[in-house]
């Protein structure tokens, strides 16, 4: 090994040219390997992790979209107020107990208590038997139906503890209230859009009971003038 190193440095002794030459090369090579040792350290992930960095990852935030109301896109029907004389006087309501056979849409007034009370329908109390007043067919674009009433006796005719009971009654089911005498009553009864009943009925059957005027008023909200689609 010792006469191809001697018979290399002769050489290089003797060419200056090809000495540079292969010092210039070391020198690069030696450059090099020391960049590349460099930047194998700094890539290196620190604190001891040995896995890859995980890139990090933003997710969008988006707003909720505004829902529309169903009451802001469909159209509202406009609801009229229908007086009960107008709905008795429809050609298909059927009013077997009105006193004088139809209802006033012009109204009319009695005394009631100390109230003078404008009346649209007059009905009469058959005593205990209850009795139809009006019957209302369906369907009807009515949802409520509100009654005021009342009975007032004079001194002649004077029946204690008398109460006179009105009925609404439909096919979802039936609604009541007792008036005493010389009292005014409300009755409002949310209707199902069938057919529709007002009955009378007294606690008491006495010969003063029977034939007992009792006044009615009131009006029903609609979506049509007549109560009928």
């Amino acid at each position: 090994m010792a006469d191809p190193l001697k018979r290399l440095w002769k050489l290089l002794s003797q060419n200056q040219f090809l000495a540079a030459l292969i010092a210039g090369l070391l020198v690069v090579g030696i450059v090099g390997l020391v960049h590349v040792l460099t930047s194998n350290a700094n890539s290196r992930p620190t604190g001891g992790s040995t896995g890859s960095p995980i890139p990090h990852t933003s997710t969008p935030t988006t707003s909720p979209s505004p829902t529309a109301s169903p009451s802001s896109s469909l159209p509202q029907a406009q609801s009229v107020t229908v007086p009960l004389g107008e709905l008795c006087n429809e050609p298909n309501t059927n009013d077997p107990d009105i006193a004088d056979g139809s209802c006033k849409v012009d109204n009319g007034a009695a005394s009631i208590g100390s109230r003078l009370f404008t009346w649209a329908a007059m009905a009469v109390t058959p005593g205990q038997t209850r009795q139809q007043v009006l019957s209302f067919p369906g369907p009807t674009t009515c949802t409520q139906l509100t009654l005021q009433f009342g009975f007032s006796t004079d001194s002649g005719t004077q029946v204690p503890g008398l109460m006179i009971t009105i009925t609404v009654e439909q096919t979802s089911g039936s609604a009541e209230l007792s008036v005493a005498n010389d009292q005014l009553r409300t009755l409002t009864v949310r209707l199902d859009g069938g057919p529709w009943q007002i009955y009378i009925a007294a606690n008491q059957s006495s010969p003063q009971v029977i034939d007992m005027p009792v006044y009615m008023n009131g009006s029903a909200v609609c979506s049509t003038s007549t109560g009928e689609p």
